[in-house]
């Protein structure tokens, strides 16, 4: 917990501050009033990093769930081969 104490927060603020300001004056140029720039400022960092972390994880799911659902690929004996004791156990499991 020590990094904690030691983390450069006023960096991140910072950093924040310039963000929210660059997002502020891109708004004032698309015409949002200067009483609601701040606000739709961070509305729209919020809904960004809110987005981000939704299609993070989706991917996720979607990586690690994809791999269970598959199908198994079951071989058919040819003429003249019988199936072996494994694969006649494997089909009764299923």
């Amino acid at each position: 917990m020590k990094w904690l104490n030691d983390f450069d927060w006023a960096g991140v603020f910072e950093r924040l501050n310039l963000i929210v300001a660059d997002l502020s004056r891109f708004l004032a140029s698309m015409g949002v009033p200067d009483a609601y720039q701040s606000v739709v400022a961070l509305a729209l960092i919020y809904l960004g990093a809110t987005a981000i972390v939704l299609l993070f994880i989706l991917f996720l799911l979607r990586f690690f769930v994809s791999g269970k659902n598959k199908p198994k690929t079951i071989v058919k004996p040819t003429k003249g081969q019988e199936p072996s004791a494994e694969a006649e156990a494997e089909a009764e499991a299923e």
